[in-house]
């Protein structure tokens, strides 16, 4: 949403001068079609959750949902003067998951870890998103060098956490609930030397129901 409303002010803006920029506009309009779909997309997933409704499960490659999240967000990120930092394993083997599902659930993290960084004003922000393959499964981490949690225990708690002022709490606890329902584990651990790192994984899959071997 934030995205949204962004490049609606840009559209504004290159309509509204004498010489209107035609084409940035059209860009801009592009782009609020294009979260607009993925906003409508991530609002049926979450309802489809709630109703327990079976995920709309494919093979994917999670550097791919990574970096559509990245294109997302990184307004937003631009917005809190946020620097972001992508360390991707070059070779994945692919999982089995609901795209939309688990972009909201980076998507999560990934404006979890910068709401902790609001306060931060003695060093940089930073955020940094890793993933790597250990086992039979994938790692993605989103780690920040924010306020850290108070208690990482009960960060998964609805209505117990948030990082925003006036938040809910909820967003950890509908991203944890939808990768155990991958058959994945969610946790938060403290960052070694400031902030929090939050870590999913899944498992790595042939097929549905098949975990991979290779």
């Amino acid at each position: 949403m934030a995205g949204i409303i962004n490049n609606d002010e840009a559209c504004r803006t290159w309509l509204s001068g004498d010489k209107p920029n035609v084409r940035r506009a059209r860009t801009a309009i592009e782009r609020i079609i294009r979260d607009g779909g993925a906003a409508a997309d991530i609002i049926q997933r979450i309802r489809a959750l709630f109703k327990q409704t079976a995920p709309a499960m494919a093979l994917l490659q999670i550097n791919e949902v990574i970096d559509e999240v990245r294109r997302l967000i990184q307004n937003e990120l631009d917005r809190r003067e946020i620097s972001s930092e992508f360390h991707l394993a070059q070779t994945l083997p692919q999982v089995f998951a609901d795209r939309i599902q688990i972009q909201q659930v980076l998507v999560n993290l990934i404006l979890n870890g910068s709401e902790a960084l609001e306060n931060v004003d003695d060093q940089a922000k930073r955020l940094i998103v890793r993933s790597r393959f250990t086992d039979t499964n994938i790692v993605v981490e989103v780690g920040d060098y924010g306020s850290g949690l108070t208690d990482p225990g009960k960060a998964f708690e609805p209505f117990y956490y948030s990082t925003k002022q006036d938040g809910m709490g909820v967003d950890l606890a509908i991203s944890r609930s939808i990768i155990q329902a991958h058959g994945g584990e969610l946790w938060a651990r403290d960052n070694q030397s400031q902030g929090t790192v939050l870590s999913f994984t899944l498992p790595v899959r042939s097929e549905a129901g098949h975990v991979s071997s290779s």
